[in-house]
């Protein structure tokens, strides 16, 4: 939906079928369109026109089937309207079953679309006045600050064109350039133009989120005219969890009248919606929060969600994936898109998601326990055999497994039916449902099988369909929804990015970092990090903290590539200070484990405090410790995944296209860990800390050429007892005196 004024200054809407009727489908395209005038406002309605026949004379819609039957007569009523107006006809057919044909005129649809469009307008509080309110506050708004930190003006002036010019953008902005303003701006500017309908705000981790909703809430001022709201996972809102299904969730099947109340609630109260607002509105009208949450986010401006409501496949929202509208992605810590959008269209079928048909919940289908034990049994036969050397690796589709898996999937069908509530339980519903769209999920693959992907045999016999060069899928999925501004701080090597998120060299914007290089004392202390090394190597690791830390009481963070190193050496570390203060990252911590962790930074301590980590982990990003909350950081290893089949599988399918498959599979991953952790040490202007860079490796040219330019030449040290003393001449050359 879009609202603006044209250019006689009246107010105007443009808004789709589905929208007005508030129908959560998506059209491909809009074919035809209709305008009306209701209440003083402009209105374009538009609609991709369903199955077209003829009876008699006359055209027939053939209206698709949803489950709200309410919902489903103004959405046939709207399109309707829109193909009549557009046809210059009076009448039409609407094709409600195969059996019902309904005749509908254009008046009578016209007076339905009427009473719709006021409806919506009765929820979202619309008026002329607060569209020429909204179109003046947006035409009006200035950046916040009189003076712009360096690279941030560059950073605001591309991304407006690139939403204006539906280009899309990579940039890799520095940490202290403000990036989440310099894109947020932009876009409401572009949202004044008209150049957009909606901005998608992507983050990796809701712990983000509430600053992109600050942001949002700073730029607008104490009078918001904007509907911005924060979508939370299924699993995190709703009571249900992950299963939160119409088998399992007694809200999922809405009350449109309270759902009309739920989001007239929504949205005079709150000028952003938090997932705290969506699940309190929830429960005073009894509705599912999950899906008010979707259904109020249709008629937002901003819309803040995780990377999956774009980029995964089977979580997306496809309501937004309509060709008439434009919108604006704005991906922040892009770096973490390309895992994502690789797990996210890879599968795989195992004997452990087979296992719960042996239980007594299966005990009733015996059709689907038959066809379960035929793909038990090729996957067993598909256990490489290890006496004639097996290649875990292939680059051709797993014919020998489909047979079964569509057998298994298709056994499955009738328990998965909307009408299968009468016959079985909620649990077997719900399970069976998330078996089937696995199952799907890797017949899709297989599908779509070519040089971009590979198939992985693990010792069990499981096989997983990898998406080894997500790039065509990327740009795809911006391509449908318009742009996509890809932006971070470790975004490089930027060819590297390039390539795996389909981007073109013209379209990257590199800033340049706002701080003092020389703030940021880099040493590099040549180690044996390599696994069979690390026995040996961890009290000498030790050491080189223990003289790191030596000359100033404060906070320290320890990154290390695996939790099994990382213990070694904090055993080896308590033997030689055992006065000091340590955290260690635990393998299943959970958000109030690592939010106490983090909290124990900012406490005032007359003791060392050391924060010991995996790179890649919790701790890597999204740690924002400023001051002398952070004094420094050592780092060991260079980041590298170990050598599973997945990364093999990368390293292997990109040699095979005569390119750098090693750098594409381990060192360019592992160097993005690298500089992710790194990025916890200045986050101000103000700020100063050391780094110290702890493997042989980082002696080549091969990782010495992908230092940031923001970094100063590191200093090579030999003897971890001369890093005590350029450590401490560091510290002496500052503007704090030693404690």
């Amino acid at each position: 939906m879009k609202l603006f004024l044209n250019e006689q200054g009246t107010p105007c809407v443009t808004l789709s079928c589905h929208e007005i009727s508030r129908v959560p489908l998506f059209c491909d395209e809009a074919v035809f369109d209709a305008q009306f005038f209701s209440g003083g406002i402009s209105v374009t309605l538009f609609s991709a026109i369903p199955v077209v026949e003829d009876r008699d004379s006359l055209p027939v819609l053939t209206i698709p089937q949803i489950s709200d039957r309410h919902a489903r007569r103004d959405w046939a009523a709207a399109v309707a309207f829109v193909f009549c107006e557009s046809q210059g006809l009076d009448t039409v057919g609407l094709r409600l079953s195969e059996e019902h044909v309904q005749t509908i005129t254009k008046d009578d649809a016209f007076c339905a679309v009427e009473r719709a469009f006021r409806s919506l307008c009765d929820i979202l509080h619309l008026t002329p006045d607060s569209i020429r309110f909204r179109h003046e506050s947006l035409s009006a708004l200035r950046f916040p600050y009189r003076s712009l930190r360096a690279g941030q003006k560059a950073l605001m002036q591309e991304s407006y064109a690139a939403i204006r010019d539906k280009q899309n953008l990579f940039a890799l902005a520095p940490t202290g350039i403000g990036k989440t303003l310099s894109v947020l701006y932009p876009s409401l500017k572009a949202l004044a133009k008209g150049h957009i309908a909606k901005a998608f705000y992507l983050t990796p981790r809701g712990s983000l989120q509430p600053q992109v909703a600050q942001s949002l809430s700073f730029l607008q001022g104490d009078d918001p005219y904007l509907h911005t709201i924060t979508l939370s996972a299924k699993a995190r809102i709703c009571q249900n969890g992950s299963r939160c299904e119409h088998s399992v969730c007694a809200n999922k099947h809405p009350d449109r009248d309270r759902e009309a109340q739920a989001l007239r609630r929504l949205f005079s109260t709150y000028g952003h919606i938090t997932p705290a607002a969506i699940q309190a509105t929830a429960r005073e009208f009894e509705l599912c929060p999950f899906e008010l949450s979707l259904a109020a986010s249709l008629y937002c401006e901003v819309v803040v969600c995780d990377f999956n409501y774009i980029f995964d496949p089977h979580a997306s929202l496809k309501r937004y994936q309509c060709r008439e509208e434009n919108y604006a992605i704005l991906c922040d810590e892009a770096h973490n898109l390309v895992v994502r959008v690789r797990e996210s269209f890879s599968a795989a079928l195992t004997p452990k998601m087979l296992e719960v048909f042996s239980t007594p919940l299966f005990s009733k289908c015996p059709e689907v326990v038959g066809a379960a034990r035929r793909l038990s049994a090729a996957l067993f036969d598909n256990r490489p055999n290890k006496a004639e050397g097996y290649d875990p690796i292939s680059f051709e589709p797993p014919t020998h497994l489909l047979g079964a898996a569509s057998e298994l999937a298709e056994a499955l069908c009738p328990i998965t039916s909307k009408k299968s509530g009468r016959e079985y339980s909620a649990e077997l519903i719900t399970t069976a449902k998330e078996l089937y769209f696995e199952l799907c999920a890797f017949l899709e693959a297989n599908d779509d099988f070519d040089r971009r992907w590979a198939l992985c045999t693990f010792e069990d016999g499981g096989a997983k369909l990898l998406l080894v060069d997500p790039s065509e899928k990327v740009r795809t999925i911006t391509r449908d929804f318009g742009m996509c501004i890809f932006f971070s701080a470790t975004l490089s090597p930027k060819n590297y990015y390039l390539g795996m998120l389909g981007g073109e060299e013209d379209n990257f914007l590199e800033l340049p970092s706002p701080f003092d290089r020389e703030h940021l004392k880099i040493l590099t202390c040549p180690i044996s990090t390599l696994y069979h090394d690390r026995e040996r190597t961890a009290p000498f690791a030790a050491r080189i903290i223990a003289n790191a830390v030596e000359p100033r009481v404060g906070n320290y963070m320890v990154f290390f590539p695996s939790f099994e190193y990382m213990n070694r050496v904090v055993e080896a570390y308590r033997t030689l200070r055992p006065r000091d203060l340590i955290l260690c990252q635990s393998p299943q911590m959970n958000e109030k484990a690592r939010e106490e962790y983090i909290a124990a930074f900012s406490q005032k301590r007359a003791v060392r405090l050391l924060g010991f980590a995996v790179m890649g982990g919790l701790f890597s990003e999204g740690v924002d410790l400023v001051g002398d909350k952070l004094l420094g950081e050592v780092i060991f290893g260079v980041g590298m995944p170990p050598p599973t089949p997945e990364a093999e599988a990368v390293r292997r399918r990109f040699d095979e296209r005569e390119e750098d498959g090693a750098a594409l599979g381990y060192t360019y991953p592992g160097f993005g860990r690298v500089l992710q952790s790194a990025g916890r040490v200045i986050r101000t202007v103000n700020d100063r800390g050391f780094l110290i860079l702890c493997d042989e490796r980082y002696l080549s040219e091969g990782f010495t050429s992908l230092f940031p330019a923001s970094w100063q030449e590191p200093e090579l040290v030999d003897d971890p007892e001369q890093i005590e003393d350029l450590i401490r001449a560091f510290w002496e050359e500052g503007d704090e005196p030693l404690p």
